[in-house]
């Protein structure tokens, strides 16, 4: 996306898009009778999905001239997407924006073709919630995540091709393909990276595909080697646990989400130590996730006091 828009969903059920020049609500989009789970935008910025406690997923179509589609003056849905049998959890467009792909308590992952809102296939096997689902950047190929600890991969005609299984018994939260699509596809475990003391609740990789940044309740962020499976550096210790953790575009700068309701951004000195720019305080409750805007400007913090707060950068780093 360009940065522009931002978008929040909640328990309250209802999804709200803000200016982020003035910091208003310029539109209130209502529909799911539960909370929302899930929010997606195409790569071209035109869609935006929510998945739900509803068993139901919405796609709202931000720029179509046609009245009968939800535009920034008269929010209408575009489409309704029925099929699943339990709630909703995290949904992903395909890279050329045509497809969608949800995933859902009733251990399976549905494919929606968004020209029709129709479900072009179920993948089914999970013995437990499916957690979450990616498409690799080609579209060939789906991966699903599920409390069953297992990784499945799916070929375009809905068959699973592989079972990955971790041995550990724990459940899959989360599940992504590299930005080449070469991680993820074939279906062999590479590296186990080892570290953290405690649960894991965040994964991220930098730009240019050569660290690994995790962030864990052990109050640790550590940064891998994915080529040696290493850890070669680590943030100096939080207060608290860490529940998220973004590279900057560049890569140059890390921003960290800790339950000492704080936001923090870091980057590397003269010396090539991380160090703490900036500590981002004014939310009431832990902070649980945070994303730097496509241009870098910008950081995005969310909480559990219900708001998410944008920080200009150029105002708040050291």
């Amino acid at each position: 996306g360009d940065g522009r828009q931002l978008v929040t969903g909640g328990w309250d059920n209802i999804a709200r898009e803000w200016d982020l020049k003035t910091g208003e609500a310029t539109a209130t989009l209502h529909g799911h009778t539960k909370q929302l789970v899930g929010l997606a935008f195409s790569s071209d910025g035109k869609l935006l999905a929510m998945t739900g406690g509803d068993k139901t997923a919405r796609v709202w179509n931000l720029c179509s001239p046609r009245p009968t589609l939800w535009n920034l003056c008269s929010p209408r849905v575009s489409a309704l997407l029925h099929g699943h049998l339990d709630d909703m959890d995290l949904c992903a467009f395909s890279s050329d924006g045509r497809r969608m792909v949800t995933a859902s308590d009733d251990y399976t992952a549905r494919v929606w073709e968004l020209s029709s809102g129709t479900s072009t296939l179920e993948l089914a096997g999970h013995t437990f919630h499916v957690q979450c689902a990616a498409f690799s950047p080609d579209g060939k190929a789906i991966a699903t995540a599920s409390k069953d600890a297992t990784i499945r991969l799916w070929d375009p005609a809905g068959r699973c091709t592989r079972v990955l299984e971790d041995g550990g018994g724990a459940e899959v939260n989360w599940v992504a393909f590299s930005p080449d699509g070469k991680c993820g596809t074939r279906g062999a475990q590479v590296h186990t990276l080892v570290g953290h003391t405690n649960d894991l609740h965040a994964v991220c990789v930098s730009p240019d595909g050569r660290t690994i940044v995790t962030a864990a309740s052990d109050m640790h962020v550590l940064f891998f080697d994915p080529e040696i499976a290493q850890c070669v550096a680590r943030l100096p210790i939080h207060r608290s646990a860490v529940k998220g953790v973004a590279f900057s575009p560049d890569g140059r700068m890390v921003a960290t989400a800790c339950r000492d309701k704080a936001a923090h951004i870091w980057s590397k000195d003269r010396s090539g130590e991380w160090v703490c720019r900036a500590s981002l305080r004014g939310q009431a409750s832990d902070v649980g996730d945070v994303r730097f805007s496509p241009d870098g400007k910008q950081l995005a913090s969310a909480s559990w006091d219900n708001t998410c707060c944008l920080w200009d950068l150029s105002r708040v780093l050291k």
